[in-house]
């Protein structure tokens, strides 16, 4: 899928599990704890860079693709693109003047709304994608936040709920 889009190779893919809360289920929203555990379902992503602020990105099994802008303030997007925005944006305020602009193509196995995160897989996925094309983690604004897997695992948690994570700030989120 990304090299019919592109024309070429993916410089970075990886796979994002999705997950199943045993214990605790939703309490990590209101700072508790989970016992959680990956399935073995989730989200298959390959990127690479742009040389501009756009951000295409296409759900090659659904054959559904979105193109977004970094500076664009509008409305969200429906659906699956609402979590690409939101990641966009607050990475994009977090580490202002980053080279952000991205193709990305996914395709998941987990099912919608079954309770197996398949919201939070796919923020993991692009945040890691726009952290790579940005190289984030050679800047100062993240080194003094994210010290370690963690961090930033709590990080990106942040990202989908809006919260702020230390010195970086938090904006709308997409509620959960």
């Amino acid at each position: 899928g990304f090299h019919a889009m592109t024309g070429t190779a993916p410089a970075w893919r990886w796979f994002v599990p999705g997950r199943l809360e045993v214990l605790g289920k939703h309490t990590d929203y209101a700072g508790g704890h989970v016992l959680a555990a990956a399935v073995p379902r989730g989200f298959a992503v390959v990127a690479g860079p742009r040389a501009d602020r756009r951000v295409r990105v296409v759900d090659v099994a659904n054959r559904v693709s979105v193109e977004l802008d970094l500076d664009d303030d509008g409305p969200m997007p429906s659906g699956w693109a609402s979590y690409l925005q939101v990641t966009m944006r607050r990475l994009a305020r977090n580490f202002p003047g980053a080279s952000l602009g991205l193709d990305l193509t996914f395709s998941s196995d987990l099912p919608r709304a079954a309770g197996v995160s398949s919201s939070s897989a796919i923020v993991v996925g692009a945040a890691t994608a726009f952290v790579r094309r940005g190289e984030l983690t050679a800047r100062d604004e993240w080194r003094a936040a994210i010290r370690d897997p963690e961090d930033q695992a709590t990080y990106f948690g942040c990202i989908e709920s809006g919260h702020d994570f230390r010195t970086l700030a938090g904006n709308a989120g997409v509620g959960t």
